[in-house]
């Protein structure tokens, strides 16, 4: 289930607040019975020191005490019962024998607790019982105290009191006030980080709408200075082909060419667009290539060559400024190398050659072989494909004339070259 931040919020509240409450309860509760339990034990030791042990000899300790001195000790004790909290009392002596007790519905026949107050640790007990007293009075809650009982500085014998303990209203009322308290503190302080928080998500939506604002602008001009720098290379395409009617567009067919090998050899997009970039400034370096050698009719002389041989060189030097070409820069300078190493202007050779150069190279000798020139007629298609899988291990990479059969030229290369193939035919 899927929850927004402020209801996430909300139910983290809350279940911070309970669990704050219910710790602040637990500990305020067992704080307040552990106050309460020293207090009982300190006035109930202190009545009966005060009162019935100044009373106390050690021969009242003889299980065989004389009856006018038990009678003495009951009345003692049963004063003692009726004008104080305490409902009743057993005085036991270091034997662990009953010498003296009020009406008790309790009996005790354990011996550990009185074991403990005779080492003079004082022992405590909470018992949940209905005692009813002669005198009308009752208890749910009763604490059972087992003190040691000290003449001239001795442990002769052992305290066990009964006393009520009623403090379960006290207590009900005190954490309704603390739960109160804490609740309306924690409220305060939700409504306060709500609030902030309300303002974080405010100032989030609108820094979020700005940015997205921004990422858009961003996006258009980039497409802009895209488009921008696409029309430079177009232009710059555009005229090396300007300079001989017979390659004109020559630059973009082997564009279109290329890309096809590219895709159908699944290259990802940023090379792919790398490889069309090349493909359509391959030839800029004949710029710098002199005009009667460029247009010349005939077949061309040694030198000649040599200088056609440099237009990948010069091409290299006239972009090597431009920085947003930096990664074309190689597949120009190495587009007319040969697979088996022939090629110039390095003689670099198999998986030296940058992977986009041998790409176009296939689509530049197929393009040059069906384009008519001055000196000769283009040739027909099949022609052309057979002489490129013919050259394929030794001009070419078998790999890239593979894929390249498999693109379909006909709606790639469309029929620029139709008339030449019907002249031929």
């Amino acid at each position: 289930m899927n929850y927004s931040l402020s209801k996430k919020f909300i139910l983290l509240s809350l279940t911070a607040f309970l669990i704050t409450g219910l710790q602040i309860s637990l500990f305020v509760t067992n704080h307040i019975k552990t106050d309460k339990l020293n207090n009982i034990q300190e006035s109930t030791l202190l009545t009966l020191d005060t009162i019935l042990t100044p009373k106390l000899i050690p021969n009242d300790f003889q299980f065989s005490a004389p009856k006018s001195r038990t009678v003495s000790l009951n009345e003692t004790l049963s004063n003692i019962a009726k004008s104080s909290d305490i409902f009743g009392i057993r005085i036991w002596n270091t034997e662990s024998e009953e010498i003296f007790s009020t009406n008790i519905p309790i009996s005790y026949d354990g011996g550990k607790e009185i074991a403990q107050a005779l080492n003079g640790k004082i022992q405590s007990n909470f018992l949940n019982m209905d005692w009813e007293q002669p005198q009308g009075r009752s208890a749910h809650e009763v604490i059972q105290i087992f003190s040691p009982i000290a003449l001239d500085q001795k442990i002769v014998g052992v305290y066990e009191v009964y006393t009520s303990y009623d403090i379960k209203s006290h207590i009900v009322t005190l954490n309704i006030t603390i739960t109160g308290i804490t609740f309306f503190g924690l409220l305060i302080l939700y409504i306060f980080l709500l609030r902030n928080i309300s303002n974080a998500s405010q100032t989030l939506l609108s820094q979020n709408e700005s940015l997205v604002r921004q990422k858009l602008s961003l996006e258009q001009s980039y497409a802009q200075l895209d488009l921008s720098y696409r029309n430079t290379v177009m232009a710059l395409s555009n005229a090396v082909d300007a300079r001989d009617k017979y390659t004109a567009r020559h630059s973009q067919r082997v564009a279109g060419i290329a890309t096809a090998i590219g895709q159908i050899m699944e290259i990802d997009s940023l090379s792919l667009q790398h490889l069309e970039l090349a493909a359509l400034l391959h030839d800029i370096g004949k710029i710098g290539i002199p005009d009667e050698i460029l247009h010349k009719p005939g077949k061309l002389s040694e030198y000649e060559f040599e200088i056609i041989r440099l237009h990948p060189s010069i091409g290299f030097n006239i972009l090597k400024d431009i920085n947003f070409l930096d990664s074309v820069l190689p597949i120009i300078l190495h587009h007319h190398e040969r697979y088996d190493g022939h090629g110039y202007p390095e003689g670099i050779k198999g998986e030296s050659i940058p992977f986009e150069s041998r790409i176009i190279a296939v689509a530049d000798t197929y393009d040059a072989m069906t384009s008519d020139r001055p000196y000769r007629k283009g040739l027909i298609r099949d022609v052309a494909i057979q002489e490129i899988q013919r050259c394929a291990g030794t001009q070419f990479d078998p790999i890239i004339v593979e894929a390249f059969m498999k693109i379909d030229l006909q709606s790639i290369h469309g029929n620029t070259h139709s008339q030449s193939e019907e002249k031929l035919a």
